[in-house]
């Protein structure tokens, strides 16, 4: 992971924003005892692009969170504000709420910003395809699916882009609709609503999936991700998902036979 890469600070705002808006948290005080929290949670293997950013944003510490886990936190003054600033007019979801508290939390402090407001910017609605927003909410949310079956005449291999979205409170999920269906255009597909039932508590949970599977979809899926990289470790698996698609595009039959061992 080169530091380079996170210097562009417009599509440094996007991705975090992604980020933040999968796999993040901001966390606003109700009172004065306490300060605001920015957490992002990343895979154990992605702690060297955890250090990059921190690095990059000069703040913030790295603290385990699991066996398999560790989280990005800032709290600090100039962390806070440098990472707001970098955010604001980026969401796409509802977590914007949490954001907008945050600000008037900042602006509330006359001394947290040397006295500067700083103005809460609307939901970004620009087309997805023209910022690195969808690549940082696609290392939280997205998986890259590869499936190899053995027939007795030919052999398939089909490749799938997936992002899904849940909560057990419908309401909420409902509130995530209009980000999904701009998912589901951009990937040129549709999505569907699911009700999971789940043992834990008695309580079903709700999600939204969008999958795409076909030739258009999987090709504009592509060329987004050559324009706008993942930095994490799910970059690996994108590269053998793009190298599987390819193989399928080829009709190389021995490549598919070796997607089957």
């Amino acid at each position: 992971m080169s530091t380079n890469s996170l210097k562009n600070k417009s599509e440094l705002g996007s991705y975090l924003a992604g980020l933040i808006e999968s796999d993040g948290s901001i966390i606003v005080p109700k009172d004065n005892t306490n300060t605001p929290t920015i957490k992002i949670i990343f895979n154990i293997k992605d702690k060297p692009l955890a250090e990059c950013i921190m690095e990059t944003l000069g703040s913030g510490s790295i603290q385990p969170a699991s066996d398999n886990s560790v989280q990005y936190v800032v709290r600090s003054k100039s962390g806070l504000v440098k990472l707001v600033n970098l955010i604001n007019g980026e969401f796409r979801t509802p977590k914007i709420e949490a954001l907008h508290r945050l600000i008037d939390w900042i602006n509330n402090k006359p001394d947290y910003n040397n006295s500067k407001v700083i103005n809460k910017m609307p939901l970004n609605i620009i087309p997805l395809a023209e910022n690195s927003w969808f690549s940082g909410f696609s290392e939280g949310d997205g998986s890259f699916l590869i499936r190899a079956t053995e027939g007795v005449k030919y052999n398939n291999v089909t490749v799938t882009y997936a992002i899904s979205q849940g909560n057990i409170n419908e309401s909420v999920l409902q509130s995530y609709k209009p980000i999904m269906l701009k998912i589901a255009e951009l990937c040129g597909t549709n999505f569907e609503e699911k009700n999971l039932s789940a043992e834990k508590n008695g309580l079903n949970s709700f999600m939204w999936r969008v999958r795409t599977t076909n030739k258009k979809g999987v090709l504009t899926v592509i060329q987004y991700f050559k324009k706008f990289p993942l930095w994490s470790y799910k970059y690996l698996d994108y590269l053998n998902w793009e190298q599987a698609y390819n193989i399928i595009i080829n009709k190389n039959t021995q490549n598919q036979k070796d997607l089957l061992k």
